[in-house]
């Protein structure tokens, strides 16, 4: 049996991603900026940041909303587009700062990847806004 699968970079961009969920939700933020590129772009509903300090500036972002930290999440959907980028589709679990649990918030990040496989930019559309009114 031949294991050529493990050398296609869609592969290699999902194992990328789900390693960093890892690092993200155990709030490993040395980790975490380690796979992103020295110019990364960090980009959510309200947050844009870039640069390794842009992982600094993100985790400020969550810890805004969810308590404590970063929230899990489903990977139920990928895409990939055969070269450089993957798309992520789930949902987000977690407890909100207000104390509000919730279960069911969408979420779409995209992915794209250097030569080397660092992340230069990493798009994330979810609906937390839909939950959310900051006070």
């Amino acid at each position: 049996m031949s294991n050529s699968h493990v050398s296609h970079p869609s592969w290699r961009q999902k194992r990328i991603v789900e390693l960093l969920d890892d690092a993200l939700t155990g709030r490993d933020i040395e980790r975490v900026k380690s796979f992103m590129s020295e110019d990364c772009e960090i980009v959510f509903p309200g947050f844009h940041a870039t640069g390794k300090g842009a992982v600094d500036d993100m985790y400020g972002m969550i810890d805004q909303f969810f308590a404590p930290g970063v929230p899990t999440k489903s990977f139920d959907l990928w895409i990939d587009n055969g070269t450089d980028a993957t798309t992520v589709h789930g949902k987000l679990f977690g407890t909100t700062t207000d104390g509000v649990s919730i279960d069911d918030i969408r979420y779409t990040d995209t992915f794209v990847f250097d030569a080397d496989g660092a992340i230069t930019r990493w798009l994330v559309y979810n609906d937390v806004a839909m939950v959310w009114s900051p006070s």
